[in-house]
């Protein structure tokens, strides 16, 4: 509903009869990075095992961005999974997070063959897939060579990066991935990346080029934040090399 004229905004329905859609609701902080804050809804009943389910929405448009449900097994097992929702960003990455209560959650404790009846509150961090420039480059016969990211560096999936040449015809690059980002004056140019640097030479068509690498489905690199520049022999650059400006790459989930 609208703050400005209290006219309804939307209006949003959960996937089965029954499931309880919009029992709890929570503001979240943006997660997909959009500019809009987001929220999550729980379906107390929803899910396959009608334990309850969450979904985050945009807060722009709705679409589900992501969503988890409650489940019981030989350790775990959910009652009213997604019964309280609380939004914050506890790890100070200006995303989103989201904390999901269970107050009759039971967990097995194997040393008593006992099931607790304790309550369970979990902490799902929000990490989106994206990257960003940041810093200057240099420029050479045609300008500033780019650096772009063609996509999200999501799981499971490829990530491209487009590298442009500013001197037009093919010569020696050096891409440089670090870990942190630095700003260090280098032969007119800025040196951007560091931090356990990886370099590697090599040959740049004169149309440019682009590089894809497949990011597994492996939840640990989620997170996971580096640093790329790339320098060009360049006979027009004041030093004889042109240099892109960075881009930071965040590895994450590809979220709408």
């Amino acid at each position: 509903m609208s703050g400005a004229t209290l006219s309804s905004l939307d209006v949003l329905h959960g996937a089965a009869k029954g499931d309880q859609f919009g029992h709890t609701l929570g503001g979240l902080a943006d997660m997909n990075r959009d500019g809009a804050d987001d929220f999550a809804v729980t379906s107390l009943d929803g899910g396959a095992q009608e334990l309850g389910s969450v979904e985050v929405r945009s807060g722009a448009d709705g679409t589900v961005l992501w969503s988890v449900e409650g489940f019981a097994d030989s350790a775990t097992a959910h009652v009213y999974f997604g019964v309280a929702l609380a939004g914050g960003d506890w790890n100070g990455d200006d995303v989103g997070d989201l904390a999901i209560g269970d107050s009759r959650c039971r967990e097995f404790d194997p040393a008593t063959n006992l099931w607790s009846d304790l309550g369970r509150v979990e902490l799902w961090f929000g990490a989106p897939a994206f990257s960003s420039g940041y810093g200057a480059g240099w420029p050479g016969t045609n300008g500033i060579p780019a650096l772009d990211a063609l996509n999200d560096p999501g799981l499971d999936q490829a990530f491209d990066l487009a590298i442009g040449n500013s001197a037009g015809v093919a010569t020696t690059a050096l891409l440089l991935v670090g870990s942190s980002p630095i700003s260090i004056p280098y032969k007119d140019g800025t040196l951007l990346s560091a931090g356990d640097v990886h370099s590697v030479f090599f040959v740049l068509p004169g149309g440019g080029m682009t590089l894809s690498e497949n990011i597994p489905d492996d939840p640990a690199l989620a997170f996971v934040v580096f640093y790329v520049q790339v320098l060009e022999a360049d006979a027009a650059a004041s030093r004889k090399i042109s240099f892109t400006a960075g881009l930071q790459v965040r590895i994450g989930y590809d979220l709408p």
